[in-house]
């Protein structure tokens, strides 16, 4: 179905995509032949329209009924149903590790493989440590060098601007690339925001800026645990007046630690662990510039390094107030 959707238009009906279907299944031998005489296999094309629907693939034109009225005649024999097509969402569908034709099963397709060892030895080809770079790069907040296969490393630092290149035209987005690693900036294609509408988001941007501003001054990246507590107790202490609990508590140091760590872990920001935690580089794209505090919109947001902004964010205390008006308890 996603191979005869590259042909179509802006717009396609089920009797196109069953004609285009049968067509190519003709032409190639590999492929189990789609006859559209049989009503067992016009009820599998509607599966599939339906799956690519639910993926965003296709969108009906009609409302609900009309569609399912339209698809059920299909599969009668008397009937069609009109899609819009998403050519972007269609060619990301099939982007995996694994070609579906070679993959054992579903799971089998984001397989990918971190063997060291070269091609000719039977580890991973280099089209193979390519798409796992790319992957990486799209699904993770941060690459960071030191956390990469050998394989990828190597090729990373060979084939850094080719492949930041590819990425950004394919994707109409822009990667940052620091010395320390790389991230995909953008707003719209992220499942992760940060901050977002709740007070959780905004004491982590806070939180991040004490730690980034710590590492500054001592150059050493590691925080205890009790640091850590008292950077997140002096956040509490910001917000209270307006956050006067967290999950029906008091609000407090552990609260918003409690709140904010796991968020700052799944960023990329910070890697914790029994004694407390490490600060990540990209932390330090988190902090207001000159000590202003926490940033929550615009520019400012861009990962790794100092930025410099023309217009100074208001004190972290200001932006709180603002932010946190109307949000007093973070578990509503």
């Amino acid at each position: 179905m996603l191979a005869v959707l590259q042909d179509c238009g802006s717009q396609t009906v089920i009797t196109e995509l069953a004609d285009r279907v049968s067509t190519l299944s003709v032409a190639h031998t590999s492929v189990r032949r789609f006859d559209a005489t049989s009503s067992r296999e016009r009820r599998d094309l509607v599966v599939a329209l339906r799956r690519l629907v639910e993926d965003g693939v296709l969108t009906p034109t009609q409302d609900a009924i009309r569609t399912n009225d339209g698809e059920q005649g299909y599969v009668a024999g008397h009937g069609n149903a009109i899609y819009d097509i998403d050519h972007r969402a269609a060619a990301f569908m099939v982007a995996c590790p694994v070609p579906p034709s070679l993959a054992a099963g579903p799971a089998d397709l984001l397989r990918v493989p971190d063997d060291p060892v070269g091609p000719t030895h039977g580890g991973p080809t280099d089209g193979e440590v390519r798409q796992a770079l790319m992957r990486r790069i799209i699904d993770h907040p941060v690459v960071y060098v030191d956390d990469l296969p050998d394989r990828q490393r190597v090729y990373l630092a060979r084939h850094q601007e080719e492949l930041v290149a590819s990425v950004c035209l394919g994707l109409d987005t822009r990667v940052e690339v620091r010395e320390e690693g790389l991230a995909m900036v953008d707003t719209t294609l992220t499942d992760l925001a940060f901050p977002t509408a709740s007070a959780a988001s905004f004491m982590a941007l806070m939180l991040t800026d004490l730690l980034a501003e710590e590492v500054q001054k001592t150059g050493n990246p590691q925080v205890s645990q009790s640091l850590l507590l008292d950077f997140a107790a002096l956040v509490a202490d910001t917000v209270r007046s307006t956050v006067p609990t967290i999950a029906n508590r008091p609000t407090d140091g552990t609260g918003v630690l409690r709140l904010a760590e796991p968020l700052l872990q799944q960023l990329g920001l910070i890697r914790s662990d029994e004694t407390g935690g490490t600060v990540l580089p990209a932390a330090a794209r988190y902090r207001a510039p000159r000590g202003h505090g926490g940033r929550a919109v615009g520019e400012a947001l861009l990962l790794f390094g100092p930025d410099l902004v023309a217009n100074q964010p208001a004190p972290a205390e200001d932006i709180a107030s603002t932010y946190f008006e109307g949000h007093h308890d973070d578990s509503e």
